[in-house]
């Protein structure tokens, strides 16, 4: 399964597994012949040649990346570009960026920073999602205190009217224990939407070889325009 046109992937929080779950629908994208591309919109926390980037890269050896703002301190973009006087991402500006990128047809992956409402500028995901009319999917973990950060994140993408694909699970034990075990079975029946995928615990370990041959098991289901 994989996503044509600008496909943006956001979070209930920080550290659930957007990265890998990027990586994840880019291998889908590679595997079906496209050339996707892939944007970070704003890089935080990570030194120079470190972060989200690097790491889908490196796990799928796509080429075409791009990262529109990089901020030292690990806040969310907004803050971390006002603490050190930086330049704050315009939203149409960014909008026209994707648009420019897109515009020859090939699939552009988009990872949010932190979760859906973390302010990229005096904006974040959701309105960025409605300018563009792109489709969202939503990462979560497998932890405590999923369902309600489901349920929100949900309700802020719905408030806009947007389209959500579904939720991916960004890291899931082979052993779950009882919590992990109630929220796969919950989250598609408390959100009415499908689960992509849950993406095996350690996958952003694997090598690339590895990762690209058994990417395609994780997802169920066809390409999605």
């Amino acid at each position: 399964m994989y996503f044509r046109g600008i496909h943006i992937i956001t979070g209930t929080g920080r550290g659930v597994g957007k990265t890998t779950a990027t990586a994840a629908l880019v291998a889908q994208a590679m595997a079906a012949g496209e050339e996707p591309i892939v944007v970070k919109l704003a890089q935080t926390g990570e030194p120079e040649g470190q972060g989200a980037l690097a790491t889908i890269h490196r796990l799928t050896g796509c080429e075409d990346l791009h990262e529109f703002a990089r901020y030292p301190d690990a806040l969310p973009p907004a803050f971390a570009a006002r603490r050190i006087g930086a330049e704050e991402l315009d939203l149409e500006e960014t909008a026209d960026k994707l648009r420019d990128l897109a515009a020859d047809g090939r699939p552009v992956f988009v990872e949010g920073t932190g979760g859906v409402l973390a302010r990229i500028a005096n904006w974040s995901v959701p309105q960025l999602a409605e300018e563009l009319g792109a489709k969202v999917t939503i990462v979560t973990a497998a932890s405590p205190g999923t369902l309600n950060a489901v349920e929100l994140t949900l309700e802020a993408c719905r408030a806009r009217g947007l389209e959500i694909t579904g939720i991916i699970g960004g890291s899931l034990s082979a052993q779950p224990d009882a919590v992990a075990e109630t929220i796969v079975e919950q989250v598609p029946i408390v959100t009415g939407l499908p689960v992509l995928a849950w993406l095996p615990e350690g996958a952003e370990e694997l090598d690339r070889e590895e990762f690209l041959g058994r990417a395609a098991g994780w997802f169920s289901g066809t390409t999605t325009e």
